[in-house]
């Protein structure tokens, strides 16, 4: 259940996905993070970040045809953004 009242919510939230430290506090920190991971050098960073989205959108696109399931699963799930902080419900399950 959502919180209803203000000031709940940080509670709630981390009675469900954890320690509020393991969270950042704004969204596009961890995106410049993983722009400045993305780039190799100072030349032409525009054009390396946009190779790169087009090479990830590719293999995206080529994942979907693996026979193996279990590889199929591993390189969806290593192309997939975000962190890989489990919730404490998956945590205690």
């Amino acid at each position: 259940m959502e919180p209803t009242t203000q000031g709940s919510h940080l509670a709630w939230y981390a009675k469900k996905h954890g320690p509020l430290w393991a969270w950042p506090c704004f969204a596009f920190e961890d995106l410049n993070g993983w722009l400045l991971r993305s780039a190799h050098g100072t030349g032409n960073v525009c054009m390396q970040l946009l190779s790169m989205l087009h090479g990830l959108k590719q293999l995206k696109h080529d994942a979907s045809n693996i026979a193996d399931e279990s590889l199929k699963e591993f390189t969806k799930d290593m192309l997939s953004s975000g962190r890989r902080v489990k919730t404490l419900m998956q945590v205690t399950n």
